[in-house]
């Protein structure tokens, strides 16, 4: 991992779930600034509370790295988005837009029109909270599930490239006792977040009115 840079350094804050996220642009970055990624709880190698003592929705996490940016004084930042940590880190701009400096976005997504075909099958449990529809995600919350999060749409050619660490370490974290319930929650709330954020004023104009 590159050594930490002064505070004084432009800085970039990751929102992602997880720093694992962050390994391959890291190195990228550590000569000009000063890269902050925490894990959310949950994610990455970090403990998790229990349902009933944490609001494990991108509401939650939001609000949580919202108290993270202020414990360490991160006063400015860009604000580096991806997968899960999207939804997370464009509730913290809209929260505190005088300190996000940039935005810089990687698959992820903050409206409804942009889940695809290939989560139709989660929103048709939004519509609908059958046992047949939940069934359907829960069997998502697998090994192969978390295959498929990194191969679906690909290429045969391209797949037979990836490293197959990636979908494991990602379960072995899933697997841990009790942590599936808690992503069931987060994973389940997407309509929420994506519908709050469209009756929001947009993100960018929020971001440039502050400055």
């Amino acid at each position: 991992m590159p050594p930490c840079r002064p505070a004084s350094t432009p800085t970039v804050a990751s929102t992602t779930a997880a720093w694992t996220s962050t390994v391959c642009v890291s190195p990228a970055l550590a000569d000009r600034y000063r890269l902050v990624a925490p894990d959310c709880p949950g994610f990455g190698h970090s403990d998790f509370p229990p349902v009933d003592r944490f609001d494990d929705t991108f509401d939650g996490y939001a609000a949580l790295m919202k108290k993270f940016t202020r414990a360490v004084a991160l006063r400015r930042y860009a604000l580096y988005l991806q997968d899960y940590g999207g939804p997370v880190g464009m509730r913290l701009a809209l929260a505190a837009p005088e300190r996000v400096d940039a935005l810089i976005i990687q698959n992820s997504n903050a409206y409804l029109d942009g889940l695809g075909e290939t989560l139709a099958p989660l929103q048709a449990y939004w519509r609908d909270d059958s046992p047949e529809n939940r069934q359907v995600i829960r069997n998502w919350f697998s090994l192969e599930g978390m295959r498929l999060n990194y191969t679906t749409g690909m290429p045969a050619q391209q797949i037979e490239l990836l490293s197959p660490d990636t979908w494991h370490l990602d379960w072995a974290g899933m697997s841990r006792p009790g942590n599936i319930e808690c992503s069931w929650t987060c994973f389940t709330t997407t309509a929420r977040i994506c519908a709050s954020t469209r009756s929001s004023r947009p993100i960018s104009a929020s971001i440039s009115r502050a400055r």
